[in-house]
């Protein structure tokens, strides 16, 4: 039996190494979407930005960039595959005379016979493959084959312009496939603050300023383990205030930490930890507090012993 490495140095006897097994190193590390920055804005920027025309009429533009995605070749195996492409200047969005208002995907879709076939350069012009597809609904799952979503566009009826205003963020950032990372965790997201963060509501939910974090989570099904950390956490109400430390996700309790506070100002350490599968995709985690009597809570911090949380993949 023969053992044939690839990718290896070219050198002596050197074999070159064939596309699909660069496509197999690929899928096993990559997830699908773009490499290069992504800017949430008006208009949107970044690799393969989807924006409005400086004179807006019925068509976007598409920006240039490098595209990761999820392919089946006709009759092959699914595979993940490299696109850079030089983008659009004019991408028309057809006329809606429906009567209302519909949803228009922003697509780089390749087509599965010529990823089986491609032609001779490996070149898929931006004219067949950036795309169109219409939807009834916002949100709607993408139907095409082979395609990476990098924006949705809210279609009036009758409409004869696109603003910015009407062009909704898709893009992701390609990323590392949990599949293709070792047992140990790495950061996928971090914030803390340095100085006392203070509130004096009663019996009501209130949001840490600066300890919220947002986190792309990679397919794979990896676990992602949450901590949450106040070096000294305390009220100034009654002896026998409850306290609480949560770490949350939108209006979810993912966990907490309780204290039955014996003095008041009586400083405590706290940590709350949260471990889970998520979906991957766009998480953001978040640290709330909570007191039930009347008073000032404080989450302490400085420099040299900051308030934190930690978004880790295990």
């Amino acid at each position: 039996m023969t053992l044939i490495p690839a990718p290896v140095q070219s050198g002596t006897n050197s074999r070159l190494t064939t596309a699909a097994e660069f496509a197999q190193l690929a899928t096993y590390l990559m997830t699908p979407g773009v490499e290069g920055s992504i800017v949430d804005a008006s208009p949107n920027t970044g690799d393969s930005a989807v924006q409005a025309q400086s004179s807006p009429n019925k068509t976007v533009k598409v920006l240039s960039g490098v595209a990761w995605i999820s392919v089946t070749p006709t009759g092959q195996a699914a595979r993940t595959v490299r696109v850079p492409h030089a983008g659009l200047t004019s991408l028309t969005i057809a006329d809606n005379t429906s009567g209302s208002t519909k949803y228009d995907k922003i697509l780089i879709s390749l087509d599965a016979d010529t990823l089986l076939n491609p032609p001779t350069n490996g070149d898929f012009t931006e004219a067949t493959c950036i795309i169109t597809e219409r939807h009834n609904a916002a949100g709607e799952a993408v139907t095409a084959a082979n395609a990476l979503q990098l924006a949705e566009i809210t279609v009036a009826n009758g409409f004869t312009t696109i603003s910015d205003a009407n062009i909704t963020e898709s893009r992701v950032h390609a990323g590392i496939s949990g599949t293709g990372l070792s047992t140990s965790a790495i950061t996928l997201g971090y914030a803390q603050i340095t100085s006392d963060f203070t509130t004096t509501t009663v019996a009501g939910e209130v949001d840490v300023t600066g300890l919220s974090t947002t986190v792309t989570v990679p397919a794979g099904g990896r676990k992602v383990k949450v901590t949450a950390y106040c070096p000294q956490f305390k009220t100034s109400a009654i002896a026998g205030t409850d306290l609480y430390f949560r770490i949350r996700e939108g209006s979810t309790i993912l966990n907490y930490s309780f204290i039955d506070q014996p003095v008041a100002d009586y400083c405590l350490p706290v940590t709350t930890f949260f471990i889970t599968t998520p979906t991957a995709g766009s998480h953001t985690y978040k640290v709330t507090v909570r007191g039930e009597a009347a008073g000032t809570i404080t989450v302490a911090a400085k420099s040299t012993q900051p308030s934190f949380i930690l978004v880790e993949l295990i």
